[in-house]
């Protein structure tokens, strides 16, 4: 049996406490990250070395800088919805590359 290896990136921002304490308060993130059937979240929370972070996986893998800058502005548009009394733009967007093992 071989084993795959697949590599996304990730786009999103570090869950502080005040970005944890507006999550906490959402209804509809509550509601969107514990949702098992109909249409999920567009945002997902990714655990990477030792913190939390929220955000999206990109399916390309292959982006260019304009693609990646979409997809933080798309990140900050669902962060918006889900906190809308968080100041998204002065959430620092980060990139992370995870490879996954199955």
């Amino acid at each position: 049996m071989e084993n795959a290896i697949n590599a996304k990136l990730f786009v999103g921002c570090h869950i502080n406490g005040e970005v944890r304490m507006h999550l906490n308060e959402s209804e509809s993130w509550l509601q969107a990250k514990t949702q098992v059937s109909g249409k999920a979240s567009p945002l997902v929370q990714a655990h990477f070395q030792q913190h939390d972070y929220i955000g999206r996986f990109c399916d390309n893998k292959c982006l260019s800088i304009n693609e990646l800058n979409e997809i933080e502005s798309e990140v900050r548009s669902h962060l918006v919805e889900y906190c809308p009394k968080l100041d998204v733009n002065k959430l620092a967007m980060i990139v992370i590359p995870q490879v996954f093992i199955s």
